[in-house]
């Protein structure tokens, strides 16, 4: 009965909500009712007024802030040094940042117009803890008619897809607006963490992973079976290891826990501290402090100078924004919204949710329809043969920044390595011709989810992509290059256009067996 009262409260918690607001308010007791009727009909969690006070303190030091650019930047360093100490306590825990800052920035508060002091200070905090700006409109009235709105309160969050903020009226006689925020909040993902895999291509000892290539037992060691997925996962494996070689790697957690900037320097300072921890002084702590602010600065620095270096829009542009924002270490997809009406919280629950959905989508249902008929050709194409040069050229002009396939083979090291590996590989696509069998390697595909317009809570709005091995795709486009040669040739081909390529047309091209190669003497038929 108790595990049942759990699994029920657990459930709940996907629809329980935290409902923050913030205000700035003067003068509380001349508008102690507009505030009394907010709480009572509004009923927020929490109730933020800023520069109010209930009753005449006996300390009014607090209130005398002198403020300026000096101490508008003591102040952003005591919130990132306090910050730093609530992620190293509590690492899971989600941050948010909120109040009267009193900031302009032209390229990120609104109206938009100027940038003082206070905003670059603001936008430096921001990025240098990953928090996301929410609050995108006026929240100050003007009471001076030359005066125009201005975004002053903010509400920074490190986790802005369980937040969501609206503006409202102000209240009683104050100037600002009610900024609302509502927080979801769910168990945590119980799933492990994992690490990926980072090459350091550049500091690969390509030299002697050619000769290692060159010099192995190929035909003893991955040909010794006539099944061409036990051929192929020989010469995947053999590939895997020379990479373990002679290409340095690091396995960097996924786990969101560990900031990015965070490097050896850091981690050595870390280890001082905590050595000099029972003898607790003022100057190692000012150190590692002034270590860890300066390691975040000199990175968003780094980042930024590369960031202005590369073309708007570029895929090398997007690629580092995407690393900044720490995209490649924490969950992609938000909490995702299943038919009973339910979250998809966890890893595997949004895995087979997206799964069952693109399954339904994908299915082609002919029912007892007879496929299509076409008329019979004059032309017999020949057998297909791939020759060692024409795999090398195919592997020489690979993309080097295409994701690899589920082999975990890269672009790089085919590329890099290709006057080695290509007469294993054309061996190995010679195999599986003779055979008309495809690897079952070959057959698996990793499947990305990528948003379209819409909600992204909502799963039907992901199409996907397949990402394939790129020996199978280098295969393919061999194959595709010799039968758009033989269409070409024959004259067998109708553009619809006079200016348009052939290697820009969508052919069909139907056989009378569904294996392929295609045998000598079987008529090709052409749509």
């Amino acid at each position: 009965m108790k595990y049942k009262n759990k699994s029920k409260v657990k459930q709940r918690l996907h629809l329980l909500s935290l409902k923050v607001h913030l205000t700035n308010i003067r003068g509380l007791h001349s508008n102690l009712v507009a505030v009394h009727h907010h709480l009572e009909t509004e009923k927020p969690h929490l109730l933020f007024l800023t520069e109010t006070q209930i009753g005449s303190p006996a300390d009014v030091a607090y209130l005398q802030y002198p403020g300026g650019d000096r101490e508008t930047t003591r102040m952003f360093d005591y919130l990132s040094e306090t910050a730093d100490v609530v992620q190293r306590r509590y690492p899971a825990a989600q941050m948010v940042f909120l109040g009267d800052f009193n900031a302009h920035h032209q390229d990120w508060l609104f109206p938009y117009q100027n940038t003082d002091h206070a905003g670059r200070e603001a936008l430096k905090f921001a990025l240098s803890l990953d928090l996301t700006q929410l609050v995108q409109e006026a929240t100050r009235v003007p009471d001076v008619d030359d005066h125009t709105p201005n975004c002053l309160d903010l509400l920074m969050t490190t986790d802005p897809d369980r937040s969501s903020v609206s503006i409202a009226a102000p209240l009683g006689t104050s100037n600002h607006c009610v900024v609302k925020s509502i927080s979801n909040f769910h168990p945590p993902d119980a799933s492990p963490t994992g690490t990926r895999r980072v090459c350091r291509y550049k500091s690969a000892d390509w030299d002697e992973m050619r000769h290692f290539f060159a010099s192995y037992p190929w035909r003893s060691t991955c040909f010794s079976s006539c099944d061409p997925s036990s051929c192929e996962q020989a010469i995947s494996g053999v590939i895997r290891q020379a990479m373990e070689y002679f290409i340095p790697f690091a396995d960097v957690s996924l786990d969101v826990r560990v900031p990015r900037w965070y490097n050896v320097e850091c981690a050595e300072a870390a280890a001082r501290k905590d050595s000099a921890f029972a003898a607790w002084a003022e100057a190692p702590a000012k150190s590692y402090k002034k270590v860890l602010k300066r390691a975040r600065y000199d990175r968003i620095n780094r980042i930024g100078a590369k960031l202005a270096s590369y073309p708007c829009g570029s895929k090398a542009f997007w690629s580092l924004s995407k690393s900044v924002e720490m995209n490649f270490c924490r969950p992609s997809l938000p909490p995702l919204l299943k038919p009973d009406g339910s979250l998809a919280i966890t890893a595997t629950d949004k895995a087979n949710l997206l799964a069952n959905l693109l399954a339904e989508n994908s299915h082609l249902d002919a029912g007892s329809a007879s496929p299509p008929r076409h008329p019979a050709s004059n032309f017999a194409m020949s057998d297909i043969c791939i020759h060692q040069t024409v795999v090398l050229r195919a592997l020489r002009n690979l993309d080097t920044n295409k994701a690899s396939g589920p082999d975990g083979i890269p672009a790089r090291v085919l590329k890099t390595c290709a006057p080695e590996l290509s007469p294993v590989l054309t061996r190995l696509y010679h195999l599986s011709l003779k055979s008309a069998q495809v690897s079952k390697a070959w057959k698996i595909a990793n499947v990305q989810p990528v948003p379209k317009k819409g909600s992204r809570a909502d799963p039907a709005n992901y199409r996907p992509i397949a990402i394939t091995s790129i020996l199978c795709k280098s295969l393919e486009r061999i194959l595709n290059d010799k039968l758009l040669a033989y269409l070409e040739l024959n004259d067998l081909l109708t553009l619809g256009q006079s200016d348009t390529s052939v290697q820009e047309e969508f052919v069909i091209v139907a056989t009378y067996r569904s294996t392929w190669p295609f045998p000598r003497g079987v008529p090709v038929a052409t749509i």
